[in-house]
């Protein structure tokens, strides 16, 4: 598809006030975020943009006035990530609700954490596909970014450019053409994956963008 590359910087690099659609914007923030402890910067954000609705990644706001969130210190990981007593306000779930995933703000500070109840493990994978799966730790807290001011611009831009690469894969080549075209759009779409993963970088450059196993870089290559 001509000028994908083009499109996807333009939408990474355009105003945030002209990629907030209203069509996107499904869920009220509640009247208790005005409350919350968060940077001004955070509910500034919250406030005048939301949260998009975008595929794996849903706006699901707390009601309550404080932080509901507990994350799960179960191993040094986690550890090394948050703190004891630390609360978290959510605002977003992640995949499929029955896995229970929430994307939230520290109390306080403001950084923006993924949280699971407990850590996903071999153990819960089918017997019969432990061999093949090999060692599995997803630790049941992670980091997503510095701050919800970022957070928030990402998910904007992360749903513009995702409408992008969904058309872009809409356009693959179908079986009759040679196999040239087929390596050519698969070069193509793999440049455009890494060309969002390098602006989300630029954008917050807390972001883990060569963990392949990080909120952004999984959003983005596995979407």
């Amino acid at each position: 598809m001509e000028g994908a590359g083009a499109r996807i910087s333009a939408v990474m690099s355009a105003s945030l006030d002209s990629l907030v659609d209203v069509d996107y914007q499904k869920m009220p923030l509640p009247g208790a975020v005005a409350g919350w402890d968060l940077p001004g910067d955070a509910l500034d954000a919250l406030t005048r943009w939301g949260l998009p609705v975008t595929p794996g990644l849903s706006p699901f706001f707390q009601g309550e006035s404080e932080p509901v969130l507990i994350p799960n210190l179960a191993g040094e990981h986690e550890r090394s990530v948050a703190s004891p007593g630390q609360r978290l306000y959510r605002l977003a779930s992640r995949g499929r609700e029955a896995l229970q995933i929430s994307i939230g703000a520290v109390a306080g500070t403001g950084t923006v954490l993924q949280v699971r109840p407990r850590p996903v493990t071999i153990d819960d994978v089918a017997p019969s596909l432990r061999e093949a799966v090999g060692h599995l730790y997803h630790p049941a807290v992670s980091f997503v970014g510095s701050s919800v001011a970022k957070f928030v611009e990402l998910a904007w831009r992360w749903r513009a450019a995702r409408e992008i690469l969904v058309e872009l894969a809409d356009n693959e080549p179908d079986y009759t053409r040679p196999d040239e075209e087929f390596e050519a759009h698969g070069r193509l779409f793999r440049e455009c994956q890494r060309l969002v993963v390098d602006y989300i970088g630029q954008i917050d450059d807390s972001a883990l963008v060569n963990d392949p196993h990080s909120f952004w870089v999984g959003s983005v290559f596995e979407f």
